[in-house]
């Protein structure tokens, strides 16, 4: 409990620090501190560049100790380009479960001097939206789904395809919990424009050491409303050697952006699964809001809402968060 405080008067003070978005900024320590900290993470980037490509690429392809001195200032920002790490200490609250404390941390470096189309990976949790760092191209949107695993995992994303209408990567790498553990995905997204909605169909093929195969299949309708509203309907099914029968979700959900720096994100929900019997395990209701600080690296999330348990005969549980979003690098 004493460390679930701390946390939390840490959160509160870091965010009033940084004041809310619109106000006049002046650099600070923190800021300082941040700007350090960006240029260590773009520093490992160049030089795990530099590292793969000596090690893949052929003699006469790979950069000159010459070229690098001479250049490397004016190559960095290119070859670094969406290479971050986040790091988010969050308190969360449910009346099942108390207090809790944690901090989830993720990391995209971009393996330009190898290909652009090599991505290192580092996560917390194992998150259903890991298709090619999105928080990088739209990072004020939030996940509309999010498997929470939480199973640390490093390793390497391929992309294999990024057009309008497809996306398709291959992933392989490590889980650390609770044992080092190979992994590896295939991933795959199609879109197509059904009048005012748009149509997206996901596929995932998996496999785990430990854990074994399994196949992730999604159904996602978005329309948007004006500029500022979005409507999403999304309902999957995931089957693999430990789900019971076919897990089955759900999920319709609202935003609406308020400016480029705030929004809010309601969610509602049911979950279940098809054995021994089709049954629904679990309702939910979400209230989130984001609000970016007076710096585009910090980013404060508030969240609320009501958990319906089978277990616990329906009744309604009430939860509630606090996260603090702190980006470090060329983000």
């Amino acid at each position: 409990m004493t460390r679930s405080l701390r946390l939390y008067f840490g959160l509160v003070l870091l965010s009033g620090t940084a004041g809310f978005a619109g106000e006049e900024a002046e650099e600070t320590f923190t800021d300082k501190q941040h700007r350090g900290l960006s240029r260590f993470v773009i520093r490992q980037a160049e030089r795990l560049n530099e590292r793969l490509a000596d090690v893949v690429l052929d003699e006469e392809e790979r950069e000159t100790q010459l070229y690098r001195q001479f250049y490397g200032d004016r190559d960095s920002a290119y070859h670094a380009l969406g290479s971050y790490i986040e790091i988010a200490p969050r308190l969360d609250w449910s009346e099942r479960d108390g207090v809790r404390a944690d901090v989830d941390f993720s990391a995209r470096l971009r393996l330009r001097g190898l290909s652009d189309r090599f991505r290192f990976f580092l996560d917390s949790q194992d998150s259903d939206q890991e298709l090619i760092d999105e928080l990088f191209v739209d990072r004020y949107r939030s996940a509309s789904q999010r498997e929470l695993r939480q199973d640390t995992s490093a390793g390497l994303i391929y992309q294999i395809s990024d057009r309008v209408s497809r996306r398709v990567s291959v992933s392989g790498g490590l889980r650390f919990r609770p044992s080092p553990t190979p992994r590896l995905r295939t991933d795959a997204r199609f879109f197509t424009d059904l009048g005012s909605w748009r149509a997206e169909f996901g596929q995932r093929l998996f496999w785990d050491m430990e854990d074994g195969f399994g196949e992730r299949s999604q159904l996602q309708f978005t329309r948007p409303f004006a500029d500022a509203h979005t409507l999403r309907l999304t309902s999957s099914a995931v089957w693999s050697e430990t789900s019971q029968g076919v897990d089955l979700a759900h999920i319709i959900s609202w935003k609406t952006d308020f400016s480029p720096q705030r929004f809010v994100f309601l969610r509602a929900g049911v979950l279940g699964y098809s054995e021994p019997q089709v049954e629904s395990d679990q309702y939910f209701a979400r209230v989130v809001y984001r609000q970016r600080a007076s710096r585009d690296w910090l980013f404060i999330e508030l969240e609320t809402g009501l958990d319906f348990y089978r277990e616990d005969d329906f009744e309604a549980s009430p939860v509630a968060g606090i996260k603090l979003i702190c980006l470090f690098g060329s983000y």
